[in-house]
C-alpha cells in the first residue's frame, strides 16, 4: 500500500531532477517522509485494533464459559506502559493495547468497535455504538466449544488506499468505511477505555469505549467459591449427623471453637455416641446466589431436607434427613445427604450421592462468596443449632431424655418467660396442657431479646395475637402461630427487624393497624383466603418485602382500612422491594396511601371479576409543596396499571395516581368514568395512554380528571 502512494511522488521527483541539477528537493523529501510515517502509524493502529478485537472476542467467550483470570501484567515498550497481557485458567493469553481519544481529522475517521448485550442477554458486535447487522441478523460476539462447532465471527479491519475496510466473514468480503487519513485522525478511540484489576481482588473489569463493562472473576474468587463449596458440604454432612443424633437420643459432650489465623471460622462438636462434626461459620452474601440447604420437620414429625426453605422433592417424594442403624440384622441405610459442587462457575446439586447432578444458579457474584450457615448457641443444658430458614434443632448436653409431655423450648429467654407466667403446677417446666390453657399472652414478650418462639403453636387457646405482643423484638427470627388465631392485632410484630418470614394461619380474618410495621427483613408474605381486612400500616416500611401473594378464593374486602382518630395510612406504604402485585377480585376498597412509595413496583393487575369500587386518596394541604397520599401515588417505576377487570369502580380519590412519571399504559374496564378530580392523575407521564371500554372513549374524554390524558383509546386497540 505504501508503494502505491509513493510511486506517483517518485515519478514527480525524477521529472524535476531531469529539468535541473540544482533543484532543492528537501521539502519534497520531508513531505514524502511525513507521508510514510502517517501511513505506518495507520497500519500500526489497524494492527492494534485487530488485536484488541480478537482479545474482546476471547473475553466475551471467557465470560460465557465461566473462565477465570489468572493474571494481569502491564505491557511495556521503551519504558512506557502500552497495554496489558491477560492470562486465563483456560485458553491462550490475550493482549490489550492502550488507546486514547483522538480528534478526527478533517478527512479522517477511526471506526469504534465494541460489544453490547442485547435484550436477549447475548453480546453482539457493534460499530460506532450500533449493532452490526449483516443479512438482517446481528453478529454474535460469542463462540463456545462443541463437537465440530465453529466460533463466532470476529470482525477484521484493514486500511487500503487511505480508506478503512471491514470484513464480517473472516476476510472473504470487505466493506469500505470512512477515510483513514486526516491531519489528526491517526490516534482514534481504543476499544478499551480501561482495565481495572486493582479495585477488587475478585474481578477484573474491562471498560469499552462505548461504556460497556465486562467483569471476569479472578482465580482467587474461584478458589474462594471452591472453599465455600467444600465448607457447605461439610456443613451438610454435619447437619445429617445432628438430625441422626437427635433421633438416637445422643447428646453433646463439648463445643470447641475452630480457629484459622487467629480467627474463629467455625466449631468442632463432639457427641457421646456419634463421630465429631465440624460446622463452618458463614454470613449473607450481597449478590451471590448460594443455595441454602437445611432440614425442616414436617407435620409427620420427621425431618426432611430443604433447598432455599422448600422441601426437596425427588420422584414425588421428600428426602428424609435421617437414618438409624438396625440391630441384629442388616444395617439400616442412612438418609441420602445432598451434595453440592461448583462446576464452571455454577452450583450443581446431587440427591443420589453424585450419580446425577442438577444445575442451580450461577455461583459467581460481586460479594457473594459467603453463604448462610448454621448458627450455634448454647446454655448449660443444651446446644441450639439455628438454620438459615429459622429452624432450630436442640440437642441436650446432659444426656437426659426429655419428658414427652414437656415443651422443649429453643430459646432460653422464651422458656423463662413462659414458665414464669404459665407454669401452673410450679414444676419448673411448661407442659403442652398448660400451654393449651393460655388464652392471652399480653405483652410479656414485648421488647425482649428473644430469637425463636416456634413453641407458640402449642398455645392453642389463643384466638388473637394481642396488641404490642412482640413489639420491637429486634432479634426475633422465627415464630409459629397457633392455627386457630383469628386476628393479628395492633402493632403485634411492629419493629421485629430480624423476622424474615412468618406463616399466617388459615383462620386469620384481620391483620390490624401496624401489625408488621417496620419488619425490615420480611421477604415474603402469603395472605390466606380467610383474611377480610388489612388495616392501615399493616406492612408499611417492610423494605425487603418482595413478594405478596393472596390465596385463591380470597375474602379480602379492604386494603389499608383507616382507623378513625389514627393518622396511619397505607397498608404497604414504602415497601420498596415490591415489584408486582395482583389485587384479589374480592377487594372493594383500596384506601389512601395503600401502596404509596413502593418505588420498585412496575406492574399492578387485578384478578378477574374484580369487585373494586373505591380507590382512596387525599392530600396534606399544609405541606409545601402540597403532598398527596393517593393509594398508588409516587410509584416512580410503575409502567403498567391493568384495571381492565375492574368494571364497577365508582370513585377515585385525590392524587390517587399522582407522581407516576413512568406510567405508560393505564387500562380500566368501567364503562361510566369513575368520579375523580384534576389532581387524581397529577404529574403522571405526559405520554401515558388510557385504554377504556369500546364506545366509552368520548365519555372519558369529557370527564373531569380523565380528559387530562394525552391519548385515550379502546381496550381492544
Amino acid at each position: 500500500m505504501i508503494m502505491q502512494k509513493l510511486l506517483p511522488l517518485l515519478m514527480c521527483v525524477l521529472l524535476l531532477l531531469g529539468c535541473s541539477d540544482k533543484y532543492d528537493d528537501s521539502a519534497l523529501r520531508n513531505d514524502l517522509n511525513d507521508l510514510e510515517n502517517r501511513v505506518a502509524k495507520l497500519e500500526d493502529l489497524c494492527k492494534q485494533m485487530n488485536t484488541n478485537i480478537s482479545s474482546l472476542q476471547t473475553i466475551v467467550t471467557a465470560l460465557q464459559n465461566n473462565v477465570y483470570v489468572t493474571g494481569t501484567t502491564p505491557l511495556m515498550k521503551d519504558g512506557k506502559e502500552i497495554g496489558y497481557t491477560i492470562t486465563f485458567s483456560k485458553g491462550n493469553p490475550i493482549t490489550i493495547y492502550h488507546g486514547k481519544d483522538g480528534q478526527d481529522g478533517e478527512d479522517g475517521t477511526t471506526p469504534t468497535i465494541g460489544v453490547k448485550k442485547d435484550t436477549d442477554g447475548v453480546y453482539y458486535w457493534t460499530l460506532n455504538g450500533e449493532f452490526i447487522v449483516v443479512n438482517d441478523g446481528k453478529i454474535k460476539a460469542e463462540g463456545k466449544d462443541g463437537t465440530n462447532g465453529t466460533n463466532g465471527t470476529t470482525p477484521q479491519f484493514k486500511i487500503e488506499n487511505d480508506y478503512w475496510f471491514v470484513s464480517y466473514d473472516n476476510g472473504a468480503n470487505w466493506t469500505q468505511l470512512g477515510k483513514a487519513t486526516g491531519e489528526d485522525g491517526v490516534g482514534g478511540d481504543s476499544m478499551f477505555s480501561g482495565v481495572d484489576y486493582e479495585t477488587s481482588t475478585d474481578y477484573v473489569i474491562f471498560t469499552l469505549s462505548n461504556g460497556t463493562q465486562i467483569k471476569l472473576p479472578t482465580w482467587s474468587a474461584f478458589e474462594a467459591l471452591q472453599r465455600l463449596c467444600n465448607e457447605t458440604n461439610t456443613n451438610l454432612s454435619a447437619l445429617q449427623t445432628i438430625v441422626t443424633a437427635l433421633q438416637n437420643n445422643d447428646y453433646i459432650t463439648s463445643v470447641d471453637p475452630l480457629t484459622e489465623n487467629g480467627k474463629v471460622v467455625g466449631y468442632t462438636i463432639k457427641f457421646a455416641k456419634s463421630n465429631p462434626i465440624v460446622i463452618y461459620n458463614g454470613k449473607d452474601g450481597a449478590d451471590g446466589n448460594t443455595p441454602v440447604i437445611g432440614v425442616k420437620k414436617d407435620t409427620d414429625g420427621i425431618y426432611y431436607w430443604t433447598l432455599d426453605g422448600e422441601f426437596i422433592v425427588v420422584d414425588g417424594q421428600k428426602i428424609k434427613a435421617q437414618g438409624t442403624d438396625g440391630n441384629n440384622g442388616a444395617d439400616g441405610s442412612d438418609g441420602v445427604t445432598p451434595k453440592l459442587e461448583i462446576r464452571e462457575g455454577y452450583w450443581w446439586i446431587s440427591y443420589d450421592n453424585g450419580t446425577n447432578w442438577t444445575q442451580l444458579g450461577k455461583a459467581t457474584g460481586e460479594d457473594g462468596k459467603d453463604a448462610d450457615s448454621i448458627k450455634i448457641t448454647q446454655d448449660e443444658n443444651n446446644v441450639y443449632f439455628e438454620l438459615a430458614d429459622g429452624t432450630v434443632i436442640t440437642i441436650s448436653k446432659t444426656g437426659q431424655s426429655a419428658d414427652p409431655n414437656i415443651i422443649q423450648f429453643e430459646d432460653a429467654s422464651v422458656k423463662t418467660i413462659c414458665i414464669t407466667n404459665w407454669d401452673k403446677n410450679e414444676d419448673g417446666a411448661l407442659s403442652y396442657e398448660e400451654a393449651a390453657a393460655v388464652t392471652t399472652i399480653g405483652t410479656e414478650f414485648s421488647e425482649k431479646g428473644i430469637y425463636a418462639f416456634n413453641e407458640l403453636q402449642y398455645f392453642t387457646g389463643l384466638t388473637s395475637i394481642p396488641n404490642d405482643a412482640f413489639l420491637n423484638c429486634n432479634e426475633l427470627l422465627s415464630i409459629k402461630l397457633p392455627d386457630n388465631i383469628i386476628s393479628i392485632n395492633v402493632a403485634a410484630f411492629r419493629g421485629c427487624a430480624s423476622l424474615k418470614k412468618i406463616h399466617i394461619p388459615a383462620n386469620v380474618e384481620s391483620i390490624k393497624l401496624q401489625a408488621f410495621y417496620g419488619c425490615i427483613s420480611l421477604i415474603s408474605i402469603d395472605i390466606p383466603a380467610s383474611v377480610k381486612t388489612i388495616q392501615a400500616g399493616a406492612f408499611s416500611n417492610c423494605r425487603k418485602l418482595a413478594s405478596v401473594t393472596f390465596e385463591k378464593g380470597s375474602q379480602l374486602k379492604t386494603i389499608g382500612e383507616i382507623i378513625p382518630s389514627n393518622i396511619t395510612k397505607g397498608a404497604f406504604t414504602n415497601c420498596t422491594s415490591l415489584t408486582f402485585i395482583e389485587i384479589p377480585a374480592s377487594v372493594e376498597t383500596i384506601e389512601a396511601a395503600a401502596f404509596k412509595g413502593c418505588s420498585s413496583l412496575t406492574t399492578i393487575t387485578f384478578e378477574k371479576d374484580s369487585q373494586l369500587k373505591i380507590i382512596g386518596g387525599g392530600r396534606d394541604a399544609s405541606a409545601s409543596p402540597v403532598t398527596y397520599y393517593g393509594a398508588f401515588c409516587s410509584l416512580k417505576n410503575l409502567t403498567t396499571l391493568d384495571m381492565s377487570e375492574c368494571t364497577q369502580v365508582e370513585e377515585i380519590g385525590e392524587g390517587a395516581f399522582s407522581n407516576n412519571s413512568e406510567l405508560q399504559i393505564f387500562r380500566i374496564g368501567t364503562s361510566i368514568p369513575p368520579t375523580c378530580d384534576n389532581n387524581t392523575f397529577y404529574h403522571i407521564n405526559s405520554n401515558s395512554v388510557l385504554k377504556v371500554p369500546s364506545g366509552c372513549i368520548n365519555a372519558y374524554k369529557a370527564a373531569s380528571g380523565w380528559k387530562n390524558f394525552a391519548s385515550i383509546t379502546g381496550l381492544d386497540e
